[in-house]
């Protein structure tokens, strides 16, 4: 742990160096800030390197190099292929179907992925490294979590860095250890300057600044060190440097910020490279810059080659064209900070309008990116669709915490609209999913849940039989009956049994009824309750319930079978009560 600058990435560079002559098995999860909320997001980006994934590949020979990449942990890929191809959002049907509820699936993920890392450690080491994690999505902190339980005695190093700001759950385990890292004392900070001067002395009031403006952060003291050098004011003279007249007045930057962009300055033949390759975010590929940048290929190579030499980034892995990554994300923080606002926006929306056309993939996996974009490019209705989207897709996935982060960015955005029927349509669309997630993160009866159904509620006043009516009048019952406001419950519930009854296709008529009567088991009123019971059971029987199953968390019919057998036990007709009850559980 350690703030932005303070060597945690250095620390692991030089791990990976002391460790080049040993066999082991490195997989490696980069956290992004542009993808806190992707599900899955650095798993994902580690199984596509590890396959060796290209854009030119076909899904067949995706599928081949990942079921390859499988065999390498498992013999048998059967029981797991579709999970990894899923999660891949490859096309799954060479492989048998998994008959589960979304949660279901998402936990044997999990599963899969941790069983992988240990199939990978019983065969060799494993280095397991996990950067940034303060920008980790809710699910892979998860998933982290439950690698960290699981291998206590397996050979696996596992390393992750964070910034202060990050709380980790998991710093009770015995075989875990926390590492703070500090400043720099001065006498640190002055061999970290003779690093960079290649053993050089530099004049004691050059030397006196750098080590009193970079205050031991290691990153600020190098950067300002090299913008020392390349400022113009030093001339070498064989062991040391000396100054080439007055030390000017402005010569060393006061920010580790302002280091950096004078840095970039001096390299303006290729600042704007850089400058699109940070919109993009910490790691790029040449031909995502390519659809942005007015220079050639060949140009384009020439830059990178220029801003690797400078060290401002590292070339990376696994695309066609070439990717890379910032050398570390206070750099990528300053070329992004050195555009204007106007370019900036421009940067965004050719970003949007590349990934929009050359990368469509991207766009249907993950639309949360594309709507990040949209946004800095100003084009917030257009953003507002793709984060809902995003919204559904994660929701679907059962990855409930990212879904709820997605609906709550629309909808600040949303705000900004003037008032209009269509707007409200639009913000109905996101606050009953929203509800819902929120109901499985806070509970059904908390006042953040009652809140967000509330103003659902009230959005669908004089609309024409908007179709999440249903859906809102089944959370707001359930909230109040859980925040202990048992009669307003009780009132909207009948409503809910009422208006499924006019349904035309009563899609939620056991929902509706199974609710109500589970209510008035609780009046007590036995005898309606059971009539509306036994409707719920009747219509189950008659239609097909998966949808239900998957929006509500629960089988109508066997609740119904459990609330009956209830209230046939609190009547003393205890051996038909079990019987239902054993009916409900089968079922």
């Amino acid at each position: 742990s350690g703030e932005p600058g303070i060597g945690k990435s250095r620390l692991i560079h030089m791990l990976r160096e002391k460790l080049a002559e040993e066999t082991y098995i490195p997989i490696r999860y980069q956290c992004s800030s542009h993808h806190s909320n992707s599900a899955f997001y650095p798993a994902i980006d580690q199984l596509e390197r590890a396959a060796g994934f290209t854009r030119e590949d076909t899904n067949d020979a995706k599928l081949d190099k990942l079921e390859a990449l499988l065999q390498q942990s498992a013999g048998n890929t059967d029981n797991v292929a579709r999970l990894f191809a899923t999660l891949l959002s490859l096309p799954a049907a060479r492989y048998p179907t998994i008959d589960a509820t979304p949660q279901q699936l998402k936990e044997r993920t999990l599963t899969a992925l941790n069983d992988q890392l240990l199939g990978l450690a019983s065969q060799n080491p494993v280095m397991f490294l996990i950067e940034d994690v303060q920008w980790c999505d809710p699910t892979t902190l998860e998933l982290i979590s439950d690698a960290i339980t699981r291998i206590i005695d397996a050979r696996v190093l596992l390393v992750i860095t964070y910034r202060p700001e990050f709380e980790p759950t998991w710093t009770g385990h015995a075989h875990v250890s926390i590492q703070t890292l500090n400043r720099l004392s001065r006498r640190e900070g002055t061999e970290v300057v003779e690093k960079v001067t290649g053993g050089k002395s530099l004049p004691k009031e050059v030397l006196d600044l750098i080590v009193a403006k970079t205050d031991g952060i290691p990153l600020y003291v190098e950067e300002l060190t090299k913008n020392v050098l390349e400022a113009g004011f030093l001339k070498d003279a064989g062991d040391r440097y000396e100054l080439d007249g007055p030390l000017p007045s402005l010569a060393i930057p006061t920010t580790l910020q302002e280091s950096l962009i004078a840095r970039l300055d001096r390299l303006n033949t290729v600042k704007q490279v850089a400058q699109i390759g940070a919109c993009i975010g910490r790691e790029f590929t040449h031909e995502l810059v390519s659809t942005v940048s007015p220079l050639s290929d060949s140009e384009l190579q020439a830059s990178f080659q220029q801003l690797i030499e400078a060290q401002i980034i590292l070339p990376q892995g696994g695309a066609s064209h070439g990717s890379y990554i910032f050398k570390h994300a206070l750099l990528q923080d300053a070329a992004y900070a050195s555009l204007l606002r106007g370019p900036k926006r421009q940067f965004h929306d050719l970003i949007a309008e590349g990934l929009k056309a050359e990368f469509p993939e991207v766009v249907v996996n993950t639309p949360e990116l594309l709507a990040s974009h949209l946004a800095k490019a100003e084009r917030f209705s257009e953003a507002i669709d793709h984060w809902k989207e995003a919204g559904l897709r994660a929701a679907k996935a059962t990855a409930t915490r990212e879904a709820a982060n997605h609906f709550e960015v629309a909808l600040e955005h949303l705000e900004q609209e003037d008032p209009s029927p269509e707007r409200d349509k639009r913000e109905l669309e996101l606050q009953t999913p929203l509800a819902i997630a929120m109901s499985i993160i806070h509970g059904l009866g908390s006042s953040k849940t009652g809140a967000i159904y509330d103003r659902a509620f009230k959005l669908t006043q004089g609309m024409d039989s908007p179709p999440q009516l249903f859906q809102i009048l089944y959370g707001l019952s359930s909230n109040r009956m859980n925040d202990d406001r048992f009669m307003e419950g009780l009132s909207i519930a009948k409503e809910l049994a009422t208006f499924a009854d006019t349904m035309t296709n009563k899609p939620g008529y056991a929902i509706a009824h199974r609710w109500y009567g589970h209510y008035l088991m609780w009046l007590p009123d036995w005898e309606t309750a059971e009539a509306h019971l036994e409707k719920a059971i009747l219509a189950y029987e008659r239609l097909n319930f998966n949808r239900w199953v998957d929006e509500y968390g629960q089988d109508p019919k066997a609740m119904s079978l459990l609330c009956l057998g209830g209230l046939k036990i609190f009547q003393g007709y205890f051996d038909e009560g079990t019987e239902n009850i054993s009916r409900g559980i089968i079922h």
